[in-house]
């Protein structure tokens, strides 16, 4: 918690902008409350919530004394609700530390994988214990267009735009260096590779995948100079 809670109001501080802090708590699964009342869940629970808006309040009273922050405790599934509040607060960015992801996250996805997919504003990603200025900054972009027919409010080209922003602010202060990445794959190379009824040869399939690499490098690049500021545009492996 401490990680994003400096960070975040460093970042507020800097740019003069109203700051939300939230905490969500995992609901708890049915059949563990099979042998407590509803009356009691319902206390424990009101317990829990004020005891974790206690303890955000008391971190940020000593990192800042004057500061009357609106901070929300719910329950849910994480990134859903950080999603629903970013949507109804207007946000423009989100500040999360990074979490420590299990087997099962990784198999089926973390909270924080889906909240980098699916949040609509930028996510600033913080290592754990990140509490200086910035050394290195990755912004990821999608410039994949595989869908652009479907975006007729070119939701992609504004999200991209206000990471790119977002990152160049970030990069100013001290300054840091800025790297520009965006993931790619090539559509259906596995089953033009593997396939029984594909008949392109290897040579063939490179070509077309080399091809996807090398649209998709422009795209970036295009992008990075529509900033107008310098940065090193680098291409993440195939993913």
């Amino acid at each position: 918690m401490d990680t994003a809670v400096v960070q975040a109001l460093r970042l507020a501080q800097d740019n003069q902008a109203d700051i939300t802090f939230i905490s969500v708590l995992k609901e708890v699964k049915h059949w563990r409350t099979f042998f407590t009342s509803k009356a009691e869940y319902a206390s424990k629970l009101t317990e829990l919530l004020a005891n974790k808006r206690a303890a955000i309040e008391a971190k940020i009273k000593t990192l800042d004394n004057n500061l009357d922050p609106n901070i929300i405790i719910c329950t849910g599934i994480g990134f859903i609700e950080i999603i629903r509040r970013a949507i109804d607060e207007q946000c423009d960015l989100v500040v999360k530390c990074a979490e420590d992801a299990d087997w099962m996250d990784r198999m089926l996805g973390s909270e924080d994988m889906h909240l980098l997919r699916k949040c609509p504003c930028p996510v600033l990603m913080l290592k754990p214990g990140q509490l200086d200025a910035f050394n290195k900054i990755l912004a990821t972009v999608d410039v994949n267009d595989s869908f652009r027919e479907l975006d007729d409010e070119q939701v992609q080209d504004k999200l991209n735009q206000a990471v790119m922003k977002c990152s160049v602010a970030l990069s100013l202060p001290k300054p840091s260096e800025l790297h520009v990445g965006s993931a790619w794959d090539a559509y259906a190379e596995d089953w033009l590779r593997y396939g029984t009824f594909a008949h392109q040869s290897d040579e063939q399939v490179d070509d077309y995948v080399e091809q996807g690499r090398r649209d998709c490098a422009t795209k970036l690049a295009r992008l990075v100079t529509t900033m107008g500021r310098s940065v090193s545009a680098t291409q993440t492996a195939p993913g």
